[in-house]
């Protein structure tokens, strides 16, 4: 059966978005093939779009962004450049990947990989500091931004032996980051990366 596109993607509109967000499930929603869906949006009647969820903001927080903007306005009319800002943020990476993917030659053997629980990969808190890239006259980059980013993580001996490592053998482990933690590394590592990195033209 040959289905008009056009008239298709006028009823696919009329159905829920829950019903709608795979090409099986909207071709479920239509009571037609995955092949008659995947004609359609080839043929531009029928396109994917990607959603992403967006904080709430309530009054407070839209005064609030209002008077930070109105704060940032230059005598000029102009808006401030933030040059001299930093930005800092927490980020969380995963110690190890679950699955990874290699280019090997067709003699070598595959590797081996363990871990004692695949749904439990420890993550360790990172710390990134960033600014505005500079340029020059001829719209060169000068300078990216980057301060650096450091890990919350601290050595200590292994207590224990086990079937890893003997006791005695240095480990980097993760720790609590309060604002002790957090404190400490503002002072030892972030301050002297924008001393050392920071342009000093303004």
């Amino acid at each position: 059966v040959k289905y008009d596109t056009v008239a298709l993607a006028e009823t696919l509109a009329e159905q829920p978005f829950e019903t709608r967000q795979t090409v099986r499930s909207a071709a479920a929603s239509l009571s037609v093939s995955t092949t008659t869906v995947v004609k359609a949006i080839r043929s531009g009647k029928v396109k994917m779009n990607s959603i992403t969820a967006k904080p709430v903001l309530s009054d407070s927080n839209k005064d609030f962004r209002f008077h930070f903007c109105c704060e940032e306005v230059l005598p000029n009319g102009l808006f401030h450049d933030m040059d001299d800002r930093i930005h800092i943020d927490e980020k969380w990476f995963y110690v190890d990947k679950i699955t990874r993917h290699f280019y090997m030659s067709e003699n070598e053997g595959r590797p081996h990989k363990t871990t004692r629980h695949k749904f439990h990969v420890e993550k360790v808190m990172f710390l990134c500091a960033v600014a505005r890239p500079r340029y020059n006259g001829f719209n060169d980059n000068v300078w990216n931004g980057k301060m650096g980013i450091w890990p919350f993580v601290r050595q200590v001996l292994a207590r224990n032996n086990s079937a890893n490592r003997p006791a005695g053998t240095i480990e980097w482990k993760t720790y609590p980051v309060d604002k002790v933690a957090y404190r400490n590394m503002l002072i030892d590592n972030v301050l002297p990366a924008i001393i050392d990195n920071c342009p000093l033209e303004k």
